[in-house]
């Protein structure tokens, strides 16, 4: 393995890119990246690897072996490509088949017919702290060498715009995530306190000191006793409320 700090990418003047069409973009880039990053080779596989947090995801690939090469190294949680992502280096594996870093990956790599890898990391500046990587593999031993750095190099510098995008997207959908656990918890809990009440005819204040007791002597989240007693009121599972979208 080779590896080496990769330069800052520079900024690239270019048309603003619409959010519809973020998907198309990092597929025609994965697609490029793999038919340019290597002139003389024909079989070169392209996936785009995003973090946001501790989240990996597959952006775009070229073809469904770029695609399984990067989720095998989501899998095991190491592999060049999280290396790259993650210590913002350059890795360079000229020959899978005697290379030591990563066995267990290197061993499913060679499974499907990888012999060579290079790993380009993007960094993604003021997106909260995430960042990419492009990823290449080869049927072929040597497949990379440092003009094909230089080219994939350019293409991170292409992809840092449409990339911090897609970290948007992530960053948001899992806010609306946190947001409808949230209100589902709000709501089940406003309903237990509702029949509490009823129960026990007392006030709002003293049906929720009820419901913390319980939660407490029985080492229950709050909303978990609350899901019990609505459930057993009703004699239905709580429903999740509806979580709103723009389109």
């Amino acid at each position: 393995m080779k590896t080496h700090p990769a330069p800052v990418p520079t900024n690239v003047e270019e048309p603003p890119i619409e959010l519809r069409d973020v998907d198309a973009f990092m597929a025609d880039l994965a697609l490029l990246a793999a038919d340019s990053v290597a002139p003389g080779l024909e079989d070169v596989s392209c996936g785009i690897t995003v973090q946001q947090g501790d989240q990996q995801m597959s952006a775009a690939w070229s073809d469904a072996r770029a695609s399984q090469l990067d989720e095998i190294q989501y899998e095991l949680d190491t592999g060049p490509c999280l290396h790259a992502l993650r210590h913002q280096e350059i890795v360079m594996i000229p020959d899978i088949d005697t290379d030591v870093d990563w066995p267990a990956w290197r061993e499913r790599a060679l499974a499907e017919g990888v012999r060579s890898s290079l790993s380009v990391p993007v960094p993604v500046l003021g997106v909260g702290g995430a960042r990419a990587a492009l990823n290449f593999y080869s049927s072929e031993p040597n497949g990379f060498d440092e003009s094909a750095v230089e080219r994939a190099l350019a293409m991170a510098n292409r992809a840092v715009r449409a990339i911090g995008l897609v970290s948007r997207l992530v960053a948001q959908e899992a806010h609306v995530e946190q947001m409808r656990t949230a209100l589902g918890s709000r709501s089940v809990i406003d309903q237990a306190l509702g029949i509490i009440m009823s129960q026990s005819k007392c006030d709002a204040d003293e049906a929720f000191v009820v419901l913390r007791r319980a939660s407490h002597n029985r080492n229950l989240k709050l909303r978990s006793v609350a899901v019990e007693i609505v459930e057993r009121a009703s004699g239905k599972p709580v429903v999740h409320p509806p979580v709103f979208q723009r389109r």
